[in-house]
């Protein structure tokens, strides 16, 4: 009588009702689509960083992350200089053109696409899944990719804790577009680059394929076609805003054509390698990591019907689904008849895994943000508000903007 006093009492009958929620709230909470599986993942310690305090042990954090992922027996492949022709190492004095049709040339990256097939010969898959094949192409204008803190903190925060197997492809716009407004985004300013800019950010990274965009087109829409205009009124049937349309849909089309020539490149030396990649993702170059990304074992294993994405500054597909990086350029140039598909960049990579059967899921505690000339820029703010790996503005801009002398 007295354990069922217990159980009907109203204190008892709370404490049944808050468990239930919380055990309702975990399963509703798992990465949609995903499976449980027995795979590495991040330490949770390192996932659920708050940052507060002393900031300076950034790059602890970053070569942490990075001993705890990587296997034991070497650093990442196809880097440093045994690799000779595949990575040069240029001698200072040389012509800058000289220098910059090496690192441009078709002859290099067939080199280093022979040197990964050789490098994977007998790999075990225990020795894979814990460092999958992961092509990256880092696609748009360079920007702010040219300092320091930056392009160091892709090496440091993204390509090393990402996989010991990830391999750069780099798709560069050297000139500028005119000043960018959009209320919504707060505007920026062009930051035009030159190439002597990008040699350190060369050696740094060791793309094994690199395509500079030098000039701006003479066309007015070179990316365009004719018979399919982005318009307001087909913007508007599949509501979206019309920010790329008529003068400005080149902005847009020229990023979307960009990331189908990267991903031509990634099919090519896939092939020339005899290697599929485990997963292709695609990053902006002028963007600050500022605490290593999740691992690749991580995104593959434990969301593996899922393409994990920051709007679309970061997007990592599994294989099976990567196609969708290159689906609205397909269609695009094969429209005859008036074009009714997105009119953003987000609303095209979405639709293009969404066929593909993945879910496309946004994942904002990817610790990135697009980084401006300075903090004090109305955008700057802006940037780092649409991430929530660190959810107060004034320490992301901190960590993004004053801290860059820890890699320098």
């Amino acid at each position: 009588m007295a354990f069922e006093g217990v159980i009907k009492s109203r204190p008892f009958q709370v404490i049944i009702i808050v468990v239930l929620a919380l055990v309702t709230f975990s399963a509703l909470t798992e990465y949609p689509g995903s499976e449980r599986r027995k795979y590495p993942v991040t330490s949770p310690k390192l996932r659920d960083v708050r940052v507060s305090g002393d900031l300076s042990n950034e790059a602890e954090l970053s070569n942490s992350n990075h001993h705890r992922h990587q296997d034991p027996d070497g650093p990442q492949i196809l880097t440093g200089k045994s690799y000779g022709g595949c990575n040069p190492d240029l001698k200072e004095e040389l012509p800058l053109e000289e220098v910059l049709s090496v690192w441009v040339s078709d002859d290099r990256t067939n080199t280093c696409a022979a040197q990964f097939k050789e490098e994977m010969k007998g790999v075990s898959r225990h020795s894979i899944d814990a460092n999958p094949t992961v092509a990256v192409c880092m696609v748009g204008n360079a920007r702010t990719l040219t300092k320091k803190g930056v392009y160091r903190r892709i090496f440091s925060n993204f390509l090393k804790p990402l996989s010991k197997r990830a391999v750069l492809f780099v798709h560069l716009k050297t000139w500028d577009t005119k000043i960018k407004e959009q209320p919504k985004h707060g505007g920026f300013r062009p930051v035009p680059v030159t190439e002597a800019d990008l040699l350190p950010v060369f050696r740094h990274l060791s793309p094994v394929w690199v395509h500079l965009e030098r000039n701006k087109p003479a066309e007015e829409n070179p990316s365009g076609n004719p018979k399919c205009p982005l318009t307001s009124e087909a913007a508007e049937r599949r509501k979206e805003p019309d920010f790329y349309v008529g003068e400005y849909q080149e902005r847009f089309l020229a990023q979307m054509k960009a990331m189908s020539e990267c991903y031509s490149a990634v099919e090519k030396f896939e092939k020339d390698s005899n290697v599929t990649f485990d997963a292709i993702a695609k990053i902006r170059p002028d963007v600050t990591w500022f605490l290593p990304v999740f691992p690749a074992t991580e995104l593959i294993h434990l969301r593996d019907k899922m393409v994990t994405h920051l709007a679309d500054q970061f997007i990592f597909a599994p294989r099976r689904y990567a196609d969708g990086l290159n689906e609205f350029w397909v269609n695009y140039t094969n429209c005859q008849d008036g074009w009714e598909g997105a009119h953003l960049p987000e609303n095209a990579y979405q639709d293009g895994f969404v066929h593909l059967g993945a879910t496309y899921w946004e994942d904002r505690r990817t610790p990135q943000v697009i980084r401006r000339i300075h903090k004090h820029e109305p955008s700057a703010a802006v940037a780092c508000g649409r991430q929530r790996r660190v959810t107060n503005v004034t320490r992301c801009l901190e960590l993004v903007y004053d801290f860059d002398d820890i890699y320098s």
